[in-house]
């Protein structure tokens, strides 16, 4: 039990049990949900009104019914490694008025995500008001990456469709298709007169009275895991992802990656130094589309060029294969590149996984 470092008990009333002392065995007990225990607070005659009721018109003269056999302080004192707590709202307002001086919860951080440190329940209402928009935020927002001028990574936008972008429903089969599209006057990206929208067009007859409806992963099937993506919205269950899992562990290589590992190192090696001589030949030219690097490399040993050809050194922010490097007729035997070839393959995260699951026999590393 001291293993155990996180308890979901919530709608159990732990009140109800005869030894508590079990809850101390869980030393590194950090985390625990006691929440919707609303018969913790009840006292005996409201139990047993609740319990007659129900048992109307059985016939029952007498009703056995359960009740706290402890004040909610055992319980409390029995839990004294719990650093973050989930709780109703009369626990939670009991514990931040009496736990100074009752001298339990010694290590508690943070009731219902809000910190302890925050006593005013107004304040902590807030702060939960937050925090479940943060929750639930990602069920209503869409994204797009925007790529911009001299800036090496894509920069991922955020956004909200109104009220009336947000009542078009899911469904595998939509009868509409909705983009987010940005109009730029000036064809700028930091166009201050542009702005920004969703266009929503029908794919097929939308008749009188019918939902309108889009697909939130349009595009996306199960190669690409479409299921698990739609997790925002619907319960996924367990089993989808033992069984995505295994299929993704049980994917044997199409080749050796060691031995092709090998054949490209020696058929390929990367010039070991930079055929310059900065005393004769003066600086080392660079070229870079990428405008931080332009800015500032300030060294003198280092020139900025503006015909890739004359470079012995390309900093560059997309992928030197594409076709438009290629038509440079660059020599990259003899000119230093700010990445290798196919680096995507290592430092992307999801790519590095499918890399390693699709070359190496032994996946245990994944």
């Amino acid at each position: 039990m001291e293993e155990i470092k996180s308890l979901d008990l919530s709608g159990k009333n732990l009140l109800m049990v005869e030894d508590l002392s079990f809850l101390k065995k869980m030393t590194n007990l950090k985390f625990f949900d006691i929440g919707n225990n609303v018969d913790m607070y009840k006292p005996v005659e409201m139990l047993q009104a609740e319990a007659q009721k129900n048992a109307e018109g059985s016939g029952q003269q007498n009703v056995d019914f359960k009740t706290n056999l402890h004040h909610r302080d055992v319980l409390l004192h029995n839990i004294p490694s719990v650093e973050h707590l989930v709780c109703d709202l009369m626990l939670e307002a009991y514990i931040l008025d009496t736990r100074e001086h009752r001298h339990f919860l010694p290590n508690l951080k943070s009731i219902n995500r809000v910190s302890i440190e925050i006593k005013d329940l107004g304040d902590r209402t807030k702060i939960k008001k937050n925090l479940k928009i943060m929750d639930e935020i990602w069920r209503f927002v869409g994204t797009y990456r925007l790529v911009k001028p001299g800036v090496m990574d894509e920069e991922p936008c955020f956004y909200v469709n109104d009220e009336v972008g947000n009542a078009i429903d899911h469904s595998d089969t939509p009868n509409l298709r909705m983009a987010p599209l940005i109009y730029s006057p000036n064809n700028k990206s930091d166009d201050a007169a542009a702005y920004t929208y969703s266009v929503t067009w029908p794919i097929e007859e939308v008749k009188n009275e019918n939902y309108l409806t889009r697909d939130f992963l349009a595009g996306i099937d199960e190669t690409q895991w479409r299921s698990a993506r739609l997790f925002p919205w619907f319960n996924v269950f367990d089993e989808y992802y033992e069984q995505e899992f295994e299929k993704f562990k049980n994917k044997q290589p199409d080749f050796n990656a060691l031995e092709r590992h090998e054949h490209y190192q020696t058929e390929y090696p990367s010039p070991s130094a930079i055929d310059w001589d900065v005393s004769q030949q003066g600086p080392i030219p660079v070229y870079t589309d990428y405008d931080q690097v332009a800015e500032y490399l300030t060294d003198k040993r280092f020139k900025i060029v503006e015909n890739p050809k004359d470079a012995k050194i390309l900093w560059l922010t997309e992928d030197y294969e594409q076709k438009r490097f290629l038509e440079w007729g660059i020599d990259f035997d003899n000119t230093h590149v700010n990445y290798f070839k196919k680096e995507g393959a290592l430092v992307i995260k999801n790519a590095l996984a499918n890399m390693i699951n699709n070359t190496l026999k032994d996946t245990s590393c994944i």
